[in-house]
């Protein structure tokens, strides 16, 4: 069962590839509009939040052979649901002389502040930016290493949840209404993820 879009909330959602179009990696995240703004306004702002200097899909923050090759934004406004899409690549300029397998993810917790497993969330993304030689045998990332990345989470976070469309949790069930997110933490440990996968 999929997350339900409530009136007044929109779902941004990314999409990765590497080395053009062999593998495509997707993810996406609930926002709430404050402003009930149309879904351009939205996903400018938003996608801003994502690929401004330091943040997770600035292109020197993306391996080479990365690509935000595109971004979609969903918004729910008066029962009616809206899009946008911005096709406008953003091309990954950081060097690398050994990354990791295409499989493996970096996990990113939604961190909301109350008890339950319905109440927690994470966000699977291909692992852009933290080099092999900073993750063990075992999948654990380094000190080094994680600091690289929740580096780019942080600042993320902060200047998102500022904003007019902040991050929350959905949930699958109408009853539930949308749990907001208080922080962004990254996993020392990584993940295995398939080429198309959503977190909300």
């Amino acid at each position: 069962m999929g997350v339900i879009i409530p009136n007044g909330y929109g779902i941004y959602k990314p999409t990765l590839t590497l080395d053009g179009s062999t593998k495509i990696f997707q993810t996406a995240v609930l926002f709430k509009n404050d402003l009930s703004s149309p879904p351009v306004t939205a996903h400018a702002a938003i996608r801003g939040y994502w690929t401004t200097t330091g943040a997770p899909h600035h292109a020197a923050q993306m391996y080479i052979g990365y690509t935000l090759a595109y971004s979609e934004c969903y918004t729910m406004l008066g029962g009616v649901l809206y899009y946008d899409l911005n096709n406008t690549p953003v091309v990954g300029t950081k060097a690398s002389s050994a990354g990791t397998p295409i499989n493996t993810s970096i996990i990113v917790r939604k961190l909301t502040g109350v008890v339950g497993k319905r109440y927690r969330g994470r966000i699977m993304l291909p692992n852009t930016t933290v080099a092999e030689g900073n993750i063990s045998q075992a999948g654990i990332i380094d000190s080094t290493g994680l600091g690289v990345v929740q580096g780019q989470y942080t600042p993320l976070f902060n200047s998102w949840s500022a904003g007019s469309y902040p991050p929350y949790l959905g949930h699958s069930v109408s009853e539930v209404a949308p749990t907001a997110i208080i922080g962004l933490e990254v996993n020392s440990k990584v993940g295995s993820m398939p080429h198309r996968i959503r977190g909300f």
